[in-house]
């Protein structure tokens, strides 16, 4: 069963900084960051118990191959996508949109 994936408006908002700044650096490498994130949230929406809780009930699937991380917490009936972090960022940010 596949649930569907919800991107709050936030969260949208990071992926497009994150890829324009990847863009900027080397054409491409911003499309290599959607593909990844499009893989993240299909496994998401396939199996979306399978990553930790790391607050309440805020769940956190990190990216391969860049250093960004997935927020989202499981609904019964959806998967609500919070924020798009580079691990470098302060985690508390995330912590202000549930």
């Amino acid at each position: 069963m596949s649930l569907p994936v919800i991107l709050r408006p936030e969260a949208e908002e990071d992926l497009t900084n994150a890829h324009h700044w990847y863009e900027d650096r080397l054409p491409g490498l911003g499309l290599r960051l959607l593909e990844r994130v499009e893989l993240a949230l299909t496994h998401l929406a396939e199996h979306p118990d399978a990553w930790p809780i790391v607050h309440r009930n805020v769940r956190r699937v990190v990216l391969r191959r860049f250093p960004y991380a997935l927020f989202y917490l499981r609904e019964s009936d959806r998967v609500i996508v919070l924020a798009l972090l580079h691990q470098a960022q302060d985690p508390e940010r995330w912590r202000q949109l549930e």
